[in-house]
């Protein structure tokens, strides 16, 4: 009887925050027959349980052999009794159904090691074409922020002086991406997860609590990630602000000058405040998109890699415009090197930057570049997304 009324507590739930009725067959109105059968003593055949977004095989009954992801897992006295699976795309039915399976039926087709390696290569590989591709629009925003023409003359090398840089890029945003991620969806489906167990597999604002675990998890996964970025970064800011012409003269720059480990972690922590923000937001936006969209785009005939386009670069235009001003204050910090003092605490550092920005631009300082920024981060996210995930998907 518990069973059964959770299980329809779930689809109301479904129906009325998650749009998945609308691939739920008619036949789940009622408790399924096996529910009131399944032996308590029934553990997955799987080295590692399955969870909550995980990818998994069924293995008994007419879908034996499907393969899909995990929507939910009730459970009952601490134990997991049944799940709620998507299916992948079925070419005869030309759709993808949802069903609802005994969870001893169910075993995971990698483990967390295959899916943080799958995770890390995927997001490299992305972020590689993602960033190589809209790289100048980054230059010129940084050239605007430290007070340059938007777009290089002749005698600086013309277009192609975009690209100067390149390699520092792809070293800031590859590996920290890779890392950003694995981290981030290894630590969501954990957090979720020992939530679920906390609350004994309540079904209760579950979209609530699925959106709460991304915070954390960004929020940690971008703050691991810097430890990669932020070298690459300021050492990358240096050549597209004219400070440096190349990787050796930017290292000199960054790590070799008076006060370099002060200047050093002072450009860290305005980086922090900035990218942490921005990565929180811009994953939890893409997951929201991702959620809640489909029902509005499928009807206007956008296919799949056309829909993730759509939630990469709405998700790259909202974070990447409301975390401007942060943009600016530690474009700022990593850039004015000459007359930073090498007594300079971290936080008179970035309200010196501050203070500048004011001084010689007004409050609209704090929005420069807030378009390229826009310009930049949403068709980098929309490619970086779309690629991530359909290749975290093929393989």
């Amino acid at each position: 009887m518990f069973i059964e009324k959770t299980y329809s507590f779930f689809l109301i739930i479904c129906y009325t925050t998650t749009g998945i009725e609308k691939r739920i067959p008619v036949a789940f109105t009622g408790s399924p027959s096996w529910i009131d059968s399944i032996d308590e003593s029934q553990e997955p055949p799987a080295l590692e349980p399955p969870l909550v977004r995980d990818e998994v095989v069924i293995l008994v009954g007419p879908d034996k052999g499907q393969t899909g992801r995990v929507l939910w897992v009730a459970r009952v006295d601490g134990k997991p009794k049944f799940a709620i699976v998507s299916l992948n795309y079925n070419k005869e039915l030309q759709d993808s159904e949802v069903k609802t399976f005994n969870y001893a039926w169910l075993a995971r087709t990698s483990s967390s090691s295959d899916q943080l390696s799958k995770d890390a290569l995927c997001g490299f590989v992305a972020a590689c074409v993602a960033c190589s591709v809209v790289y100048p629009i980054d230059s010129s925003k940084v050239r605007l922020q430290t007070g340059r023409s938007a777009f290089p003359k002749a005698e600086e090398g013309g277009f192609l002086a975009l690209y100067d840089g390149l390699l520092l890029n792809l070293g800031r945003e590859a590996p920290n991406a890779a890392m950003l991620l694995a981290i981030f969806n290894f630590l969501k489906r954990a957090i979720f997860n020992w939530v679920l167990q906390l609350l004994n597999g309540s079904l209760s604002n579950a979209t609530l609590l699925r959106f709460a675990a991304m915070v954390p998890a960004g929020a940690i996964a971008d703050a691991v990630g810097s430890t990669v970025r932020v070298p690459f970064e300021l050492m990358n800011k240096q050549v597209q602000s004219g400070r440096a012409q190349n990787f050796s003269e930017a290292f000199e720059v960054v790590f070799s000058r008076p006060g370099a480990s002060q200047f050093y972690f002072a450009s860290w922590a305005a980086i922090l405040v900035r990218d942490v923000p921005y990565g929180t937001l811009q994953l939890v936006f893409f997951e929201f998109f991702k959620e809640f969209t489909p029902a509005y785009l499928e009807p206007l005939g956008f296919s799949l890699f056309a829909q993730r386009l759509v939630w990469g670069f709405l998700a790259g235009l909202f974070a990447g415009a409301l975390t401007v001003p942060v943009d600016n204050v530690s474009t700022v910090v990593m850039t004015e090197v000459e007359g930073a003092k090498e007594d300079s605490s971290v936080l008179d550092l970035v309200k010196g930057a501050a203070s500048k920005i004011w001084t010689t631009k007004g409050f609209e300082g704090f929005f420069v570049g807030g378009l390229e920024r826009a310009g930049y981060y949403a068709p980098v996210a929309c490619l970086f997304f779309a690629l991530y995930d359909t290749l975290v998907n093929l393989f």
